[in-house]
C-alpha cells in the first residue's frame, strides 16, 4: 500500500504490486459512520485487460474477544 491518505472520516489508499504475471494497480476509498463503513476499491490489471471493482461495507457488532 502507498499513499494511504486520511482525511476527517475518509481513507484513501494507492497500491501497486508486482510479480512474474505482471503487474496489479489499485484504488480505494472508504469512509466511516459511526459504527459502519462504506466505500469502493477498484483493481487494474492491464496484462489481463481486467478491471474489478469491490464495494464495502462493514458494522461494528460488538467487542473483540
Amino acid at each position: 500500500m502507498a499513499d494511504v491518505i486520511a482525511s476527517g472520516n475518509t481513507v484513501t489508499w494507492i497500491m501497486k504490486c508486482t510479480g512474474k504475471g505482471g503487474e496489479v494497480m489499485g484504488t480505494g476509498e472508504i469512509t466511516y459512520s459511526g459504527n459502519s463503513s462504506k466505500g469502493t476499491m477498484t483493481i487494474l490489471m492491464p496484462q489481463a485487460n481486467m478491471k474489478m471493482t469491490s464495494n464495502l461495507s462493514g458494522k461494528r457488532i460488538g467487542k473483540c474477544k
